[in-house]
């Protein structure tokens, strides 16, 4: 890793920070299970409401990708933290997650449904996804 890899891994946070976007716009921004704002929130979305888009930032994230609801995983990206422009979906609702990097608990909520048994994300693409038999409605994710 090059000095630079190494200066810009240091200003990321330890924790993870995500937030979803639905059809009403960006959720709550959370960091583990926090809201960053104060709210009493412990997950990112609205029940009932798909979420469209997904952004999360942390050291200790290697890439991420989304499935979309047609079933198909999206490309995996790199480096793009909280940008919201550069937001993991493509503005259809989303059914499936996979991160890929080590020290994280993944759960997601089915839309209409309960939340699923959680995933611990791996470094081996196609180990730790998290899937619904539907849309997503909400997720949280936290350090290990």
């Amino acid at each position: 890793m090059s000095d630079t890899e190494k200066k810009i891994e240091s200003k990321l946070p330890q924790d993870p920070h995500y937030v979803a976007k639905n059809a009403d716009g960006w959720g709550v921004e959370m960091s583990g299970l926090e809201a960053v704002d104060g709210s009493a929130m412990d997950h990112t979305g609205t029940f009932g409401l798909p979420i469209i888009n997904f952004t999360i930032e942390a050291a200790d994230i290697l890439k991420a990708r989304v499935r979309n609801k047609r079933g198909k995983w999206l490309p995996f990206k790199t480096g793009f933290g909280m940008n919201k422009a550069e937001a993991l979906g493509d503005d259809t609702p989303i059914t499936g997650i996979e991160i890929l990097g080590n020290k994280f608990i993944l759960s997601i909520h089915a839309k209409g449904g309960s939340w699923l048994p959680s995933v611990i994300t791996s470094e081996v693409e196609g180990e730790a996804q998290a899937i619904a038999g539907s849309t997503i409605d909400a997720i949280w994710i936290d350090k290990i």
